[in-house]
């Protein structure tokens, strides 16, 4: 199935929100990125491949350091 861009872009935004909020509830943004990372990085491997998956958290960091 191919998420289109408004979906995708809507879901990205709530669960951004929502891990910024348990972040806050938890007051640890490093334990809460380290678990999210740690489950996309499991997920996204398996689901589109390592190259893939690797490409993709390649192109986050270069947006992140671009803000």
């Amino acid at each position: 199935e191919i998420i289109t861009k408004i979906k995708l872009c809507r879901i990205r935004d709530e669960i951004e929100e929502k891990l910024r909020n348990y972040a806050k509830l938890e007051n640890s943004e490093l334990a809460v990125c380290l678990s999210s990372g740690r489950y996309s990085a499991m997920k996204l491997s398996k689901l589109i491949g390592r190259e893939e998956a690797i490409q993709f958290f390649k192109d986050c960091i270069q947006t992140a350091l671009k803000n």
